[in-house]
């Protein structure tokens, strides 16, 4: 699991990181859904992002877009980064999303991960299990965010329950 980044990673990690940034910013330029993924750096760094999806369709609610926040290791891309959900809350079992934010897929774990996995791949398959998963936003708690450590918790959790992650 990603732990705080104080020393900012290691050369490897922020050439990939820095690669795949240019890469997923080329693609909000282009036409299309450009704005179906927006993505900027938490505090000028680049190994925690913030990462929202565009609602396809405008809600009645208002809610213009799924928030998600991703830590890299200073490991990556030899590790997985960690990715939950801030905001809004879902509903319970929908979407991949778990009790507690973290987005529940065996590709984000150890076990699960390979290198050679591009994000834009990542942000792709989180989409669909979204979708696929049934995800429904609990619009009674939609204004809470998810903290982190219900999210790390919640992984944790799940992904040793499922075999993904040692004890």
């Amino acid at each position: 699991m990603v732990s705080s980044s104080s020393s900012q990673g290691s050369r490897q990690a922020s050439q990939v990181l820095m690669r795949e940034m240019r890469s997923l910013m080329a693609l909000q330029g282009g036409d299309g859904d450009s704005k179906a993924l927006e993505i900027e750096m938490v505090e000028d760094s680049l190994y925690h992002w913030s990462v929202k999806f565009a609602a396809s369709a405008p809600h009645s609610s208002g809610l213009a877009a799924v928030v998600m926040d991703v830590m890299f290791p200073d490991s990556y891309p030899m590790a997985p980064p960690f990715i939950r959900v801030v905001r809004p809350r879902f509903l319970l079992h929908t979407g991949h999303i778990t009790i507690g934010g973290s987005v529940c897929m065996q590709l984000l774990t150890p076990s699960g991960w390979l290198p050679s996995v591009s994000l834009e791949n990542v942000f792709v398959s989180i989409r669909s299990e979204m979708i696929e998963g049934g995800g429904r936003i609990d619009f009674a708690n939609s204004s809470r965010d998810y903290s982190v450590a219900e999210s790390k918790e919640a992984f944790k959790r799940v992904a040793q329950r499922y075999g993904w992650m040692n004890t």
